[in-house]
């Protein structure tokens, strides 16, 4: 072997090692780029869970309709109302479906508080329809003081309301769940997201 050879011989070796650690490199990178697209990938959906989630929480802590406050019929003025949560709160049905599919996709825990908000959602129009047939003033005050000590000591003692107070008590129970079920949602996602992190 002539010392030309030797040296095309190192040379090929040199270049071929070259091109291996050059195509394990490649390889490694596009391994990590994945890896951190899949991560942004579920991120996103989880960034989607939470935003509906607050959504959810936004609509059921409204108080308060000022907006109405010009219509003077204060049967009319419910109507209104009634009939703005119900668009409200299907549109959240509709998008907590999608919303249910994703979370189930990672992570069964997080499908099923999901799953428990559509619920309180799916509730909460129920008792809103309901709601539509009470009279023009709704229940005596003194009946609408005992339903708020009762919906704040988490009683169910509604021994002396008419109906029209336990449909109020009822939509206090609900608003209560559907609130503390929509921040299940975030803390459940929030939890998944911060442990992905770590």
């Amino acid at each position: 072997m002539t010392t030309d050879n030797l040296i095309n011989l190192i040379a090929a070796i040199l270049v071929g090692g070259g091109t291996l650690a050059l195509a394990f490199t490649a390889w490694k990178s596009i391994r990590q780029t994945r890896k951190l697209q899949k991560t942004e990938h579920k991120h996103r959906l989880l960034n989607e869970i939470i935003e509906w989630g607050l959504e959810v929480s936004r609509v059921t802590s409204v108080s308060g309709f000022t907006r109405y406050a010009e219509v003077e019929d204060i049967q009319k003025q419910r109507l209104i109302i009634v009939s703005d949560l119900l668009g409200k709160f299907t549109s959240l049905e509709t998008r907590g479906k999608y919303i249910k599919q994703i979370a189930l996709k990672l992570e069964n825990s997080l499908g099923n508080v999901v799953e428990e908000v559509i619920i309180n959602i799916k509730e909460r129009n129920k008792l809103l329809v309901e709601s539509m047939g009470m009279s023009r003033s709704g229940p005596p005050l003194d009946e609408l003081l005992k339903i708020t000590e009762i919906l704040n000591v988490n009683g169910e003692a509604l021994d002396g309301l008419s109906d029209e107070g336990k449909k109020i008590f009822d939509l206090g129970k609900n608003f209560k769940a559907l609130g503390e079920s929509a921040n299940k949602v975030v803390e459940e996602a929030t939890k998944i997201k911060t442990r992905d992190v770590g």
